[in-house]
C-alpha cells in the first residue's frame, strides 16, 4: 500500500513506494495525535485571548486531515494489525464512519471560517461542534485501551 493510495482509497499504482499495514497504521496513529495537537493548540491559544485569525490555517489542517481520513483507513487495517484500536465496524459501517468523517471537515472548515472571519464567538461555537464530531467517530469506531480504567470511558475525550 502506499500512502497517497491509502488517503484517496484506491489500489496503489505498481511504481509506488509500498508500505506495510503496520505503517499505515502508524501513520494514521501519528496523523492522529498531530490533529489532536492543533486541536488543543487552538482551544488554549484563545483562552488566552490570542488573536483568532492565527487559528485558521491549523484549522484548515485539520479539514485536510478529516478529507483523508478515509483512505487511512484500507481494508486489513483493523484489529489485530500493528497496535490499533479501530473497530470492525469501520468497515463494516463504511457509510456512516464517512459521513462522520465529513461531518468533522465540515465542523473543522466553519472553524476555519470564523477564524479568517476574526468571529472569536462564532469560532468557539465551532470549536466544540468539531469536537464533539470528533468524539462521536472516536465513541463508535475506536476501541478503549484494554488496561483503561472504567472511568475513562467517560471521559471527553479519548485519543
Amino acid at each position: 500500500m502506499t500512502l497517497v493510495a491509502c488517503a484517496q482509497n484506491r489500489p496503489p499504482a505498481s511504481a509506488s513506494v509500498r508500505m506495510s499495514r503496520a505503517d499505515v497504521v502508524g501513520i494514521r496513529q501519528a496523523g492522529m495525535r498531530v490533529a489532536e495537537g492543533d486541536f488543543m493548540m487552538i482551544r488554549l491559544a484563545a483562552e488566552k485571548g490570542a488573536d483568532i485569525r492565527r487559528f485558521e490555517r491549523p484549522a484548515r489542517s485539520l479539514a485536510q486531515w478529516a478529507a483523508a481520513l478515509p483512505g487511512m483507513f484500507p481494508a486489513g487495517t483493523g484489529p489485530g494489525t500493528a497496535n490499533t484500536r479501530a473497530r470492525v465496524e469501520i468497515w463494516s459501517n463504511r457509510a456512516d464512519f464517512e459521513q462522520k468523517a465529513a461531518d468533522f471537515r465540515a465542523a473543522v472548515t466553519r472553524m476555519a471560517d470564523a477564524a479568517a472571519a476574526n468571529n472569536m464567538a462564532e469560532g468557539a461555537r465551532q470549536w466544540d461542534a468539531a469536537w464533539r464530531s470528533c468524539n462521536a467517530c472516536h465513541d463508535s469506531y475506536r476501541a478503549q485501551p484494554a488496561n483503561a480504567p472504567a472511568a475513562a470511558t467517560s471521559a471527553p475525550h479519548r485519543r
